[in-house]
């Protein structure tokens, strides 16, 4: 197909807090990971600023008002080639995160990355 499948499912957190290191097994294929937190664009609506210069969480910085939620790009090869999953997380004035949403991308080849089935095997999906 000429355009990018996207695939989005929501995970409640309770699938995954009782067993962080299922999630971390899984998570362990991918050599390239991209991760930030971001501010949103107020009249768009969508991905505006990479914040604390694409570091950790500082308390103390300015960008602390600003923070709209932590997202991860994890890539199963070259980043923005390959098949990847993107993790989006709430993020609270704290810095503490709540799980938001999974998505998986195909790659240019319209390949899934291989954690989305082990994940629907995980969660109790089809085979």
């Amino acid at each position: 197909m000429k355009k990018l499948f996207l695939l989005l499912m929501i995970v409640p957190m309770l699938s995954f807090s009782q067993s962080n290191d299922k999630l971390d097994q899984l998570l362990e294929v991918y050599d390239n990971v991209a991760c930030a937190y971001w501010s949103i664009d107020k009249e768009t609506g969508k991905p505006d600023d990479i914040l604390f210069g694409g570091g950790d969480f500082n308390i103390s910085s300015p960008d602390v008002a600003k923070v709209r939620f932590y997202k991860c790009d994890y890539f199963e090869g070259e980043f923005f080639e390959s098949a990847a999953m993107v993790i989006l997380f709430d993020v609270y004035s704290d810095g503490t995160k709540q799980l938001s949403s999974i998505e998986f991308r195909s790659s240019k080849e319209n390949t899934f990355p291989s954690i989305y089935f082990n994940l629907n095997r995980y969660l109790g999906g089809d085979e």
